[in-house]
């Protein structure tokens, strides 16, 4: 049985840090929870996984950021080369 897509997969705010948008995907209120996805993905594969477990419970603010060069968010110049570490923008 499918659920379908969850909400935030086409919403979002972006923030900026330094030089980089970052695309981000919000849920519930509360104490801030950062959920960072792995390489090669973006935020939808860590969503898909947590929100099915967290989505019931109260007072967390669940944040599910693209990292850069990943999903929405544009890797500057600089960090585009696959060798670059994006920790380095």
């Amino acid at each position: 049985m499918s659920r379908g897509p969850l909400p935030g997969w086409l919403t979002g705010v972006k923030n900026r840090a330094g030089q980089v948008v970052i695309h981000c995907v919000e849920h519930g209120t509360g104490r801030p929870v950062l959920v960072l996805h792995g390489a090669g993905v973006d935020h939808r594969e860590a969503e898909a996984c947590f929100e099915p477990v967290l989505e019931g419970v109260s007072g967390l603010r669940r944040i599910y950021p693209d990292l850069p060069g990943m999903g929405r968010t544009i890797a500057p110049g600089r960090c585009a080369a696959p060798t670059t570490s994006w920790t380095r923008c």
